[in-house]
């Protein structure tokens, strides 16, 4: 006596005319033409990128278009505890204008020379009222900008 199980098992087999068969040689050739494909696209991807900016050579461009302008306007401000001073100025070539408005002094430096004016008074050279350090606080941005990219420590840019 023969059991049967209820389980049928089918075998198909696909015919594929000649002409329909891949080949290995094909199998390779198409691997090869998508791998070249991708080659192209990934190098236009990242030729398009552009130049890489570094933070100095972003500093330098920084500084390269305030000199390219006949002036300029600009603000710097120092505080500390219990004092602020406030410098708006107008940079235009070799001359800085500008004034201090926490005590109405008026500025004007040309060629490394700097001159002070208080409300109505007439312009003093700062190194006779002993103030010439008050010219490492009126530094232009194109000038610290300078500073900063020449500094050693680049780590804080």
């Amino acid at each position: 006596m023969v059991k049967r199980t209820g389980v049928v098992k089918l075998h198909t087999t696909r015919r594929v005319k000649k002409n329909q068969r891949v080949t290995a040689g094909e199998k390779i050739g198409f691997f090869l033409l998508a791998f070249l494909l991708f080659i192209l696209a990934a190098t236009y991807f990242f030729s398009s990128l552009g130049p890489v900016q570094t933070p100095l050579s972003t500093l330098e461009e920084s500084r390269q278009s305030l000199l390219a302008l006949e002036g300029y306007a600009f603000e710097t401000r120092e505080w500390g505890s219990g004092y602020t001073i406030t410098f708006r100025g107008y940079q235009s070539g070799d001359k800085l204008l500008g004034e201090i408005s926490e005590y109405d002094i008026s500025v004007y430096e040309e060629k490394g020379a700097l001159y002070l004016k208080q409300e109505e008074g007439k312009w003093v050279e700062a190194r006779e009222l002993g103030l010439q350090k008050l010219s490492c606080f009126l530094q232009t941005p194109a000038h610290l900008l300078e500073q900063v990219a020449a500094s050693e420590n680049h780590q804080n840019i």
